[in-house]
């Protein structure tokens, strides 16, 4: 079992031969799955508390470590140059960063513009690889900026009546560009390429969500349905054409629901309920998947991961006892034991063997552990 220490003299705890651990030198604050542009395993990139950020490999331990000087917001990957290479586009509060295979700067990068990001999504509307970045600035106010972090006319930006809830997205419908926003006071927008809004929106909808939302993609706006749950467990299913209908879970004793969309694999979704006694999770249709005893947290955030045709797997993340809990759709434990973790999750997903890996980080530890 490789182990790596990168100037840390603690010790690793004995573990299960089929789990890695591996330790840094600092406590880390957030981790993102990233592709390998060589087609190898994926990798995961981490920032730990002195806004280091480290590209980690399974197989090699740390790659590199750049240095920033506040927290990272959002990760993402693009082909700036089209040669079949992939960097990593960093946003910060204050900077754009562009950072080349190696861990340095892409030539004319970083890119300093004091707007306070929060969200980002790297978009390509025609797989041509002229990128355009989506940005949300403050609270309220969305940028797109072209290739060069120029900012484009419409998007200048886009400026909304209330806080932005999630990271706006990009979607391709019927041939199509739309841009998906939702809003505190209980709003969804919808914008084509021009910024302009499309008719009909914004659409008022049910502004108690709870957890993620999720798009399920038709031909046409009009067949193309948004999900949401509230906390109490009341499913909203929105059609972009206005229609909207309702329906509720089963409540039970200080019950709260969540959606959850699956990070890694197929794009899916699930509700979960948590109760004093129990926890439950159901399918789209609003089906008992499977239900467990609740192991003694009302602060449990849910995660799924999803092969591409196999069964899914789900996560419970337990912010007061800094532990996670693996299951398949059985309700059966993925692993033998909870994993000590300070933060939610991550997961890799090889496509060809259908193997799913967990990445789990406790403190300054990172640990992976196959689920299936």
């Amino acid at each position: 079992m490789p182990i790596f220490y990168i100037d840390s003299k603690k010790q690793p705890e004995r573990i299960k031969p089929d789990r890695k651990l591996y330790e840094l030198p600092n406590n880390l604050a957030s981790s993102y799955m990233v592709k390998n542009h060589t087609g190898g395993p994926n990798e995961l990139l981490v920032q730990d508390s002195t806004y280091k950020v480290y590209l980690f490999s399974k197989q090699h331990g740390v790659q590199w470590v750049y240095s920033l000087n506040e927290k990272l917001e959002q990760v993402q990957q693009l082909d700036y140059f089209k040669n079949g290479k992939l960097q990593y586009l960093i946003t910060t509060p204050s900077y754009i960063y562009l950072i080349d295979r190696l861990g340095r700067d892409v030539d004319g990068f970083p890119k300093k513009k004091d707007l306070n990001y929060k969200f980002s999504e790297v978009v390509d509307y025609d797989k041509s690889r002229n990128y355009r970045l989506l940005l949300t600035s403050g609270d309220r106010d969305i940028f797109i900026l072209d290739k060069t972090m120029k900012e484009l006319e419409g998007w200048a930006p886009k400026k909304l009546n209330s806080k932005i809830l999630f990271p706006p997205k990009h979607y391709r419908i019927g041939g199509r560009d739309y841009f998906v926003v939702i809003t505190e006071n209980g709003q969804l927008h919808v914008f084509n390429r021009r910024g302009e809004y499309e008719k009909g929106f914004p659409l008022a909808i049910d502004k108690n969500i709870s957890g993620d939302y999720f798009l399920e993609q038709g031909t046409s706006l009009a067949s193309s349905v948004v999900y949401f749950i509230s906390k109490d467990g009341k499913i909203q299913k929105v059609k972009l054409d206005g229609e909207q209908t309702t329906e509720s879970l089963i409540r039970g004793d200080k019950s709260t629901f969540t959606l959850a969309v699956s990070t890694a694999g197929k794009p899916d979704f699930y509700f979960s309920g948590l109760y004093t006694d129990k926890i439950a999770v159901f399918d789209r249709k609003g089906q008992l998947v499977f239900e467990r005893q609740n192991p003694g947290s009302l602060r449990l955030k849910p995660g799924v991961v999803k092969t591409t045709d196999g069964p899914a797997l789900f996560a419970f993340f337990d912010e007061e006892q800094k532990l996670c809990y693996f299951y398949n759709t059985l309700g059966n434990a993925a692993i033998n034991r909870p994993v000590e973790a300070t933060l939610p999750p991550v997961y890799d997903v090889n496509l060809k063997s259908k193997q799913v890996t967990v990445y789990s980080v406790y403190q300054n530890t990172i640990t992976t552990t196959p689920l299936n």
